[in-house]
């Protein structure tokens, strides 16, 4: 599939109103799904415990960011690779430590892509039939 180009991503809204994609890995058979937020202008930020599975390389720098509820916390900068409209990319992951130990639920999502990816794409969100595309920017 890596050398096939897809010309949409399709996702779905689910029962919390959040706009969903499955974000597809170099090597494993199994979808990331993140939430799309543009509030979030960086590319990937997901909790350290599903970056596992992203097989990134660490940058050594750590920044500080607020999060949507107000709080302020450290993040790691990295890089790593993702199926993105059928071709391999490196992107920008945040990985932000896990302030808790919570146990994973079930269709859950384990990060956010933010504006850093989706632009310059065409990102719709049907929320009348639950429906979110990402199509690619045709030059």
């Amino acid at each position: 599939m890596q050398g096939e180009a897809l010309a949409d991503l399709i996702g779905h809204v689910d029962a919390r109103d959040r706009p969903l994609l499955l974000l597809s890995l170099p090597g494993q058979d199994d979808d990331l799904l993140v939430t799309v937020d543009t509030g979030f202008n960086g590319q990937i930020l997901v909790h350290d415990v599903p970056a596992l599975r992203l097989s990134y390389e660490s940058t050594g720098v750590d920044v500080w960011v607020e999060f949507a509820d107000g709080a302020r916390r450290t993040v790691q900068l990295a890089s790593s690779s993702i199926i993105w409209f059928g071709r391999q990319r490196t992107v920008d992951l945040w990985i932000a430590r896990a302030t808790s130990p919570r146990h994973p639920i079930p269709d859950e999502p384990l990060g956010i892509i933010g504006t850093g990816l989706v632009s310059p794409h065409r990102l719709t969100i049907d929320f009348m039939t639950r429906r979110v595309v990402l199509s690619e920017n045709e030059d």
